[in-house]
């Protein structure tokens, strides 16, 4: 072999084994990386978007600051970010440090604790990377934020002195004592309420304007006196400083007596279609019969209270004049007592029309509900002005006549008649209109009165003046009434 040949083989063997050395280094790297000796993790880095750009003490910010970062990491993904920051008060000289979170955003609306004049906010945010390894430097930025003004709850209802029925448990029909409230924010918006009875625990934040307190939050006993306290929460997250506390007034209704007749007649002349308290109240003593009852008249024994009221099963409310009557102001204490489990009959002329266009009734059917639809299960009606109402009918087909002596010789029956053109749901019809002649035919089989019952409460709502039947019809309309009170509920 000539010895360039040999010099040559040599050179190729030596090139051989420099490559095969580096294939085994890269062998031997990438078994490391696959389950060899580990490789030592890269700590991510993190960087602050210059968004807002720093400011000073005469450039303050809001306390609610939206913020922006993010993290690099060379080796795997970053899985969140550490956030934490300080509060430097400039004027009052002391600091609030404040414990870091963890958070996968990488855009956030920090709400900085403002309580100061002026207020330094250092925020630090580190990165985290997918084997859990946090920047150990991270990025930070200083900020200056202006006072924040706590914000101020006002209460609406119940208002200072209202007593209020509660019953001892929820229902469909009554759910709890309902509290209505708001509150206003000079530089911001409010982000919550939350209140507090009876010195218990604080409930969750809610955007809702009102509660409705139950009575599993009530101190025993239900009825008396409770402590009831509601805060706010603004934008940047400052709690009122001061609650608005107040006392909260219950009645635990107890209907141990039976029947009360609550007069709300105005006395008149005793001419008539006129007739005085002394006679309206005698055909209801005859039409009462052998049933125990007590009586309210609203002229002569004043208002009406809760405690009076909330002692009945029954109450009988009547108003014989068309030409007043209080029922209007009576419906959140009436609203109260049927949702607590009373029994209701109302009886008059024109009360329905009272509630149109009401404004005090508009104003307030947020927190009391609607009286007509809610309450007494009336959908739509309206006032049949004719004087042709002769007599009502059952729904067992009986007929009670109208008294005509009560009524000015020209007119054939009673006037100023509700229809009650669509009861409401589940409501049924109680009485319909008899008229007097052909000529008013197409009045007969109106409803001129319903009942509604449901397994808390039960109403019977007559579109008329009941004195102004016969005495023994209006014995037989009691005993009607009576009847479907004391029934089973039909569910």
């Amino acid at each position: 072999m000539s010895r360039s040949l040999q010099c040559q083989m040599k050179k190729y063997a030596t090139a051989g084994l420099a490559i095969a050395a580096l294939v085994g280094l890269q062998a031997c790297d990438e078994l490391t990386s696959l389950g060899g000796q580990p490789m030592d993790n890269t700590p991510p880095t993190t960087s602050i978007a210059n968004v807002p750009p720093p400011n000073d003490a005469d450039n303050l910010y809001s306390p609610l600051v939206e913020m922006s970062w993010t993290g690099q990491d060379p080796d795997g993904y970053i899985s969140g970010f550490e956030v934490s920051w300080v509060t430097y008060h400039e004027t009052q000289g002391d600091s609030v440090v404040h414990d870091p979170f963890v958070t996968a955003d990488e855009t956030m609306i920090i709400p900085f604790e403002s309580s100061d004049v002026v207020n330094r906010q250092r925020i630090l945010v580190r990165a985290i990377d997918n084997q859990g390894a946090i920047d150990p430097v991270g990025d930070t930025r200083t900020l200056y934020t202006r006072q924040g003004i706590p914000p101020e709850t006002f209460l609406y209802y119940p208002k200072p002195g209202t007593k209020v029925f509660v019953a001892p448990e929820s229902s469909p029909a009554w759910r709890g004592v309902g509290i209505y409230f708001t509150a206003t924010d000079v530089d911001g918006w409010i982000r919550g309420y939350s209140l507090r009875v009876d010195d218990g625990e604080w409930s969750p934040w809610q955007t809702d304007t009102s509660f409705v307190i139950t009575p599993d939050l009530l101190k025993r006993p239900l009825g008396g006196t409770h402590r009831v306290a509601i805060r706010s929460q603004d934008d940047t997250y400052i709690i009122e400083e001061t609650p608005v506390e107040f006392d909260l007034e219950l009645i635990e209704p107890t209907h141990h007596l039976d029947w009360l007749i609550v007069d709300a007649t105005l006395d008149d002349n005793g001419g008539t279609e006129r007739p005085t308290d002394e006679a309206v109240d005698e055909w209801y003593r005859h039409a009462m019969g052998e049933i125990s009852y007590d009586t309210w008249d609203l002229v002569t024994d004043g208002p009406l209270t809760r405690e009076l009221l909330g002692q009945y099963h029954h109450v009988l409310w009547h108003s014989d004049n068309w030409r007043e009557s209080p029922l209007v102001e009576y419906r959140t204490i009436l609203t109260d007592y049927v949702r607590t489990g009373g029994r209701l009959v109302l009886s008059g002329w024109d009360v329905l029309v009272r509630f149109n266009n009401n404004q005090a009734v508009a104003d307030s059917a947020w927190i009391y509900g609607d009286f007509v639809r809610e309450i007494l299960h009336v959908s739509a009606h309206r006032t049949i002005q004719d004087a042709k109402m002769r007599a009502v009918a059952t729904s067992d087909g009986d007929t009670l006549e109208v008294d005509l002596s009560k009524l000015f010789v020209f007119r054939d029956g009673l006037y100023r008649v509700t229809d009650i053109s669509s009861p409401g749901p589940f409501a049924e019809p109680f009485l319909t209109y008899v008229a007097a002649d052909e000529d008013s035919q197409h009045l007969d089989g109106l409803v001129v009165a319903l009942s509604y019952q449901n397994p808390q409460y039960r109403v019977v709502f007559l579109g008329f003046p009941m004195s102004f039947l016969t005495p023994e019809a209006g014995r037989k309309l009691i005993t009607e009434i009576r009847a479907f009170m004391d029934s089973s509920f039909y569910f």
